[in-house]
């Protein structure tokens, strides 16, 4: 029983470190957010570069940016969160942008996303 306890902590610890939440079943609709729902086409999906590149251009405004894949969302302004969804080619995110400059934000996401991030 304390094994277990000790691994669930350690998992939400992880959880927390790379900006890793669980979304309530609910879900997290908000009136003043942006956002949109992209398919990845990058063949090797969101690997180190294309992560890289999201991350720079969800720190450029101080709004409030994440992805949602599958039942998580996770840090976009964080390389390692974004990297660790594991996000395939061909799955879905949404991207999600709260606050000052949330619109230049997911157009420049939305076209870096539908451009494949540069990467033939």
């Amino acid at each position: 029983m304390e094994a277990e306890d000790r691994n669930t902590n350690r998992i939400a610890d992880l959880r927390g470190t790379f900006g890793i939440t669980e979304l309530p079943e609910t879900g997290k609709e908000e009136m003043s957010m942006v956002q949109a729902t992209l398919t990845v086409n990058n063949v090797k999906g969101l690997h180190i570069k294309p992560a890289g590149e999201m991350s720079r251009i969800a720190l450029s405004r101080p709004c409030r940016v994440y992805l949602r894949v599958r039942e998580y969302e996770v840090n976009a302004k964080s390389v390692l969160g974004i990297l660790s969804a594991q996000v395939k080619c061909g799955e879905q995110i949404t991207v999600v942008c709260d606050g000052e400059g949330e619109e230049y934000v997911l157009k420049e996401i939305e076209a870096a996303v539908n451009n494949r991030f540069g990467i033939e």
